[in-house]
This record gives structure tokens, C-alpha cells and sequence, in this order.
């Protein structure tokens, strides 16, 4: 991974929206989806509009003051952990960041004394399932779905008890 990257986990004024423009950017470029991703992403994110518990967290991969990558940490019912908003962007894959942001949130995760983690991904994004195979999640359920960005894909849901 590369020395300049900073990584941190507070949250600070704008990640969010950063969080959301560079989902956008990702999804938009590489994929073709539409405006509509964004307010999907716009919406999953409202849920940090609150104080996270010490079971929750956040890591920010910056470069130069740019987010670059992130990933979460958010509590479920049940003893579990969902992983939510794992990207890097294209100019900082296959350097390693994208499995030492996972790998942080699962040692984050397995520290927290979650039972389960689990994570929703689509099927076009074969760089991250294998990230998530590596580190033993198994593909639980899969659906053919039509999403309302313009795009047709089947969404996945990746499952690791932790026991």
C-alpha cells in the first residue's frame, strides 16, 4: 500500500458527501449507473446521521486530502456487523488498500465480539467478491434484481459467522 495514503476514523464535516461523490464516481464511470445510484447511496448513508456506538467505525483512506477508499462498520440485531460503503477508487486498486481496509474492519469486527458480519454487494464487482472470499464470507443468497439506476445485475449477500 502506498505511504502518502493516510488512514483515519473519525468522521468529519463532508465525509458523507464524500463517501456519496465518490460511490457516484465509481459506479457512474465503470458501470454506467445513473443519478438514481446516488440517491440510493444518499439514502443508506442518512442511517450515520446519528452517534455511532462503540461497536460501529469508520476508516477513511485518504491521499493528498482526497478520499480514496472507505469502509464501515454499522451494528445489526443479533450480534452482527454489517459491512457498508467499501470502494476504492480505480487510480488505487490492486495496491493493496482495498484488503487492508477490509482486513481492518474485520479484525475491528472480531474484536467487537460480533457472532456474524455480512455484507450486500452486485455481481459486476468480481474484485471485491474475492476480497471477501479470501477472507472466508460465503456467498449466502443471490438475486436477479432490476435496478432503478438503469442497470440489471444480481445483488449478493456474503455471510461469515464468526464463531
Amino acid at each position: 500500500m502506498d505511504e502518502d495514503i493516510a488512514i483515519r476514523n473519525d468522521i468529519r464535516e463532508g465525509d458523507l458527501q464524500r463517501i456519496l461523490d465518490l460511490h457516484s464516481q465509481v459506479y457512474g464511470e465503470e458501470y454506467g449507473y445513473s443519478d438514481e445510484f446516488g440517491e440510493y447511496v444518499k439514502g443508506t448513508l442518512e442511517e450515520v446521521e446519528r452517534d455511532l456506538t462503540e461497536r460501529e467505525r469508520f476508516w477513511f483512506a485518504e491521499k493528498g486530502g482526497a478520499l480514496i477508499g472507505c469502509v464501515a462498520v454499522i451494528e445489526r440485531p443479533g450480534n452482527t456487523a454489517q459491512l457498508r460503503w467499501f470502494i476504492v477508487g480505480s487510480d488505487h486498486r490492486r495496491k493493496g488498500l482495498g484488503t487492508f481496509l477490509f482486513e481492518e474492519a474485520l479484525s475491528f469486527i472480531r474484536r467487537a465480539g460480533y457472532e456474524m458480519a455480512y455484507l450486500t454487494t452486485q455481481d459486476v464487482l468480481k474484485d471485491a467478491g474475492s476480497i471477501y472470499e479470501k477472507h472466508g464470507f460465503g456467498l449466502f443468497e443471490e438475486s436477479e434484481v432490476q435496478y432503478r439506476w438503469g442497470t440489471k445485475g444480481r445483488e449478493q449477500m456474503y455471510v461469515k459467522r464468526l464463531d
